[in-house]
């Protein structure tokens, strides 16, 4: 008893307390995508399903797991507030961390990931936004 509370605690303290779940992940990507595009672009946060779910997926397949983690807990944090996890500044900061001890491989593949990604699904960008541009 003592020992798997013990180890649940330690690999808690290993992941920050955040979720390691693709699934969860995901959610929290899509989720601060749709609110950060409602917030910048106008419109409602379900005018941007299509296109967060399509950035998640491109995303997600094409990143390790530790750098899905990176963007799904660094775009909670973003959200403050918003977010679906209880604090984001700690989200902010475990990213940051991942990051910080990430391959540098791994750190200098992420812009180009990112724009990869976003080209690829623009298409899927309500029309609304992409006039508004």
């Amino acid at each position: 008893m003592i020992f798997a509370l013990a180890a649940t605690l330690a690999l808690a303290a290993q992941h920050g307390g955040f979720a390691t779940d693709r699934e969860t992940l995901s959610s929290y990507m899509r989720q601060s995508c749709q609110f950060q595009q409602a917030r910048d672009q106008g419109g409602e946060p379900a005018d941007y399903a299509a296109f967060c779910s399509c950035l998640d997926a491109e995303l997600a397949g094409q990143s390790g797991d530790t750098m899905y983690r990176v963007m799904a807990l660094g775009s909670q944090g973003a959200i403050g507030e918003d977010a679906l996890v209880d604090d984001p500044a700690a989200a902010l900061a475990e990213a940051q961390r991942l990051v910080d001890t990430a391959p540098e491989e791994e750190r200098a593949a992420l812009p180009l990931l990112l724009q990869s990604s976003l080209g690829t699904c623009m298409p899927a960008m309500p029309e609304q936004a992409v006039s508004a541009e």
